[in-house]
């Protein structure tokens, strides 16, 4: 009696996780579509600026061009470069 009622709840438990695996599978490609959809719809531009934006770790460049001339900020690779006492 109580074997079958611990693989009842065996049953039950995968069942949910069974539910709940293809919800996010569902979830995932709703989302896939989407993003296919605003690809075509703003050439790319919105999607790759947001994905962009998404994995920014908030750091500026150290190098950055202007009038065709490249301006590195030393200071700041020196800083990095030296090792804090």
């Amino acid at each position: 009696q109580q074997e079958a009622e611990k693989q009842k709840y065996v049953l039950q438990q995968a069942e949910l996780q069974k539910q709940t695996d293809v919800a996010r599978a569902q979830g995932s490609a709703e989302a896939a579509k989407l993003n296919a959809e605003a690809l075509k719809v703003s050439g790319g531009g919105l999607v790759i600026a947001r994905e962009w934006i998404e994995k920014w770790d908030g750091k500026l460049p150290q190098v950055s061009s202007g009038s065709g001339q490249y301006i590195i900020d030393l200071q700041s690779i020196m800083k990095q470069a030296t090792p804090t006492p």
